[in-house]
């Protein structure tokens, strides 16, 4: 029996000895194999390397190398050297078709693949999508990326649908890629970012703004989230808010920003002066130095709220309402600050006015997230919404009080 040729020391011509071996149905050298699996754990490809390593002491089906070794060549852009090989099936097949601008013949199988859930890694899914971007041709690439994300969806995965969809001026579409991403994975400083982008670009101003909110959580010195935090607030016409948030723009010497805040300075002075007076009519409730007014208090008497722990508050102009108020409500609850009109003047004072115990959750929606019932509905000012199975409670300008509503 001769003796099989030394694989070749370069990765192009050992891929070259591969193919030709399966093609000539001869025999296959383990050695090649070895010299393969050791090429391509010098690449980071650990997972590969174990599989071409263990190929070289247990030798497998021609049918089952054929189709790796057809996958690794086309993820390498070596296509010509695949269809020398041929006899690809799957993915491999859609991704070699598409290397001869057949954009038909592969939609059409990829559209079958998609059909039947047939699995794809995630490298040969990305090199496809990107191949098809490539050849001017987003909307394939969308089809597969969306086909991917039903099967098994993933951060990245919805991320990179929602920006394809973005870079295709379709904020509406690319909103819930957003918004499942999130939900997958909350934490992601930029996706938070291009949320509230996009949110300002459908022209939701408060959730907008409670993304930026968000990211600024994260990462408290985020230059684009102060922006989008500013431009937010700005939308919604909240200027005792607004003068907040500029301050650390204003701070990092951001020229427009200084020229934004000096606009601001005819609107506070008046207020800062009725301070004084508009603390003292607060009475025995102690507010304390730092909550800052931004209209005539309207404390809401603490009876009202007896025992509740889940209590929501609508249309707030600074969250003030329940200065004093849960001292007879229950140890521990939450306050849910819905569409608040100063939404970030109201969280600051609301952070510092809750009892030991309660927690704050703002929301840009007149209605909390949580499939629980509130115990106390609090509309502080308009829209109203419809009352929920608590009681709620409603300022009354005529007779200077809250009344209960209905």
């Amino acid at each position: 029996m001769s003796e099989l040729p030394r694989p070749p020391a370069n990765p192009e011509a050992l891929l070259e000895q591969l193919t030709e071996m399966l093609r000539s149905e001869a025999t296959i050298d383990p050695q090649a194999l070895e010299a393969l699996a050791r090429w391509r754990l010098g690449c980071g490809d650990g997972r590969g390397a174990a599989r071409w390593q263990r190929w070289s002491r247990q030798p497998p089906s021609r049918h089952d190398l054929r189709a790796t070794l057809h996958e690794l060549l086309l993820r390498l852009s070596q296509h010509e050297l695949a269809e020398r090989l041929g006899g690809a099936e799957g993915w491999p097949a859609v991704l070699q078709t598409l290397a001869q601008h057949k954009h038909e013949q592969a939609l059409s199988l990829q559209r079958q693949l998609i059909a039947t859930a047939t699995p794809i890694n995630v490298a040969l899914s990305r090199q496809l999508a990107s191949l098809w971007q490539q050849q001017g041709q987003p909307a394939a690439s969308l089809e597969l990326l969306e086909g991917m994300a039903r099967q098994a969806p993933s951060a990245p995965l919805c991320n990179a649908i929602a920006h394809l969809l973005e870079q295709q001026r379709q904020p509406e579409r690319a909103a819930p890629w957003w918004d499942r991403s999130l939900q997958l994975q909350t934490q992601q400083p930029l996706v938070l970012m291009q949320r509230s982008r996009n949110a300002l670009a459908l022209g939701d101003a408060p959730l907008a703004f409670q993304l930026a909110q968000a990211l600024l959580e994260l990462d408290p010195g985020h230059a684009v989230g102060l922006e989008l935090r500013v431009e937010a607030l700005e939308r919604l016409g909240a200027r005792g808010s607004l003068r907040l948030a500029l301050a650390p723009l204003v701070r990092q010497g951001r020229e427009r920003y200084r020229l934004l805040a000096c606009q601001q300075a005819r609107w506070w002075p008046p207020r800062r002066r009725r301070q004084h007076s508009w603390r003292l009519a607060y009475g025995a409730v102690e507010i304390g130095p730092q909550p800052v007014a931004l209209a005539p208090p309207r404390p809401i008497p603490p009876e009202l709220l007896a025992g509740c722990r889940r209590v929501g508050l609508v249309a707030s102009r600074d969250g003030l309402e329940l200065a004093g108020a849960l001292r007879e409500a229950a140890p521990e609850g939450i306050v849910w600050d819905l569409a608040s009109r100063e939404p970030l003047r109201s969280q600051r004072n609301l952070q510092r006015l809750l009892p030991k115990g309660w927690q704050l959750r703002p929301w840009p929606r007149q209605a909390p997230p949580s499939q629980e019932s509130l115990d106390a509905l609090i509309l502080a000012g308009p829209p109203t919404p419809e009352p929920g199975s608590g009681p709620c409670l409603r300022w009354q300008a005529s007779r200077r009080r809250w009344e209960r509503w209905p």
